[in-house]
């Protein structure tokens, strides 16, 4: 890690800049409901009945209680969010395809209305993977089309990985696959944004992403391009977060990735995730939003060589978070495609 006297600098000025977030406090006074009933209260709470009108679930994991939500019938959708969001930005996804497939969008733990384990230690690429594992089993899905932004890309496809036999199809939003993210990048020293720097450091971290939820409160919006519409749910994202120890998820996320090959990350993407998604032979759809700061489209470039049966629809005015830019865009192409395969798979087996 590269954190410099001028950089440190620098980050104590944008950390005063932030520090009248700290005032900013949850309508919530807990965002962990136990019951489908307190779930429903806390969507109530948030003023997000409308918007997230679903029937709530919950699966035990061994790191914690799993809220879920199952929309639909027919052949089964999962939804993998990433950092910071839930199952909320998947939203009118699930509005939008439950007519004719299966949706299931889970909470990963320490995000949405799932247990939000407070020691940012006990987080784990790892333990994300077993955690949707267990849900993949427990509900027995197969025939699986798996959607992912974000960290979702590599959290739901180390679980295919495990499963090849349950994925019949593969949706990929603004993700990461591969280790290093780009060819040229050096594996063994991978040189993070200055940002990064800052939230994986133990105290400006700590008072950025945990106390001040920077990520929530301000990424979010850098990595939108419609402002005006993210700011009519951005409770969804901010107030699901009570305090600083529910941030412990969304604070170990950066941690967590890798900037160098021996990291765990990199060992899970490269021994896992690479082989799964190079071997793949299924359907494959992109989605990608070309105005995101985050992933290049380098990156985009490098998922259509990895997966080259792929169809690809680039969105110009939609970034990192294109759930909540141009899901107007994507949904029907999505409907399609999904409609597709169906087809396909009832010809090809009839």
């Amino acid at each position: 890690m590269k954190i410099t006297l001028s950089r440190l600098i620098k980050a104590s000025a944008i950390s005063a800049g932030l520090l009248w977030l700290s005032g900013c406090s949850s309508v919530l006074s807990s965002s962990q409901p136990t019951t489908a009933q307190q779930a429903t209260q806390v969507i109530e709470d948030l003023g997000l009945s409308q918007e997230y009108p679903f029937d709530h679930h919950f699966l035990q994991t061994a790191h914690g209680r799993m809220h879920y939500i199952d929309e639909g019938k027919g052949q089964p959708v999962l939804m993998v969010h990433g950092n910071p969001s839930w199952s909320f930005l998947y939203r009118n996804f699930v509005k939008g395809l439950s007519d004719q497939n299966r949706i299931i969008a889970p909470d990963l733990i320490g995000f949405g209305l799932s247990q939000k384990p407070n020691d940012v230690d006990s987080y784990s690429i790892q333990g994300h993977v077993d955690d949707v594992d267990k849900l993949i089993t427990s509900l027995d899905l197969n025939n699986l089309t798996l959607v992912f932004q974000d960290w979702g890309g590599p959290i739901a496809l180390a679980v295919a990985a495990r499963h090849p036999q349950r994925i019949k199809a593969l949706v990929v939003l603004n993700t990461f696959g591969a280790f290093p993210p780009l060819p040229s990048m050096d594996e063994n020293n991978i040189d993070l944004p200055f940002e990064l720097d800052m939230f994986r450091a133990p105290l400006i971290g700590n008072l950025l992403v945990k106390q001040l939820g920077m990520f929530e409160n301000m990424a979010m919006k850098m990595a939108t391009v419609d402002h005006d519409h993210l700011n009519t749910v951005k409770i969804a994202y901010t107030d699901v977060f009570t305090d600083a120890d529910d941030r412990a998820g969304v604070m170990a996320f950066p941690q967590l990735i890798p900037d160098r090959l021996a990291h765990p990350s990199a060992q899970l993407i490269k021994h896992q995730v690479e082989p799964f998604v190079k071997n793949f032979k299924g359907p494959v759809q992109i989605f990608w939003g070309m105005q995101d700061p985050f992933f290049p489209p380098e990156m985009l470039t490098q998922w259509q060589h990895n997966l080259p049966q792929a169809t690809t629809l680039q969105i110009d005015d939609a970034s990192h978070y294109l759930q909540e830019d141009a899901h107007e865009k994507i949904v029907p192409v999505l409907k399609q495609f999904l409609k597709d395969i169906n087809i396909k798979q009832i010809t090809s087996n009839p």
